[in-house]
């Protein structure tokens, strides 16, 4: 099982330049995007520079799902 993503951190133009992870660690939106690739994030395998991700086959039916919510998630 991976880390999962809890937080963000907004730069001056209000995209996403950090991330917290649930093991507290802080990693900027490249690093985790490398670790989504790896297989390091759960469920997540693939971040883009806006913050948006892919699950691969997310419905069991090897359909990925996307989305955007990472602004979602509280600031810190």
């Amino acid at each position: 099982m991976g880390d999962k993503i809890v937080g963000v951190r907004k730069n001056q133009l209000g995209e996403i330049s950090m991330v917290k992870l649930n093991n507290g660690k802080i990693v900027t939106l490249d690093e985790v995007r490398q670790m989504a690739s790896d297989g390091f994030i759960d469920s997540l395998s693939e971040i883009d520079e806006h913050g948006n991700w892919t699950i691969d086959q997310s419905y069991g039916d090897a359909t990925p799902q996307s989305g955007n919510n990472l602004d979602l998630l509280p600031g810190f």
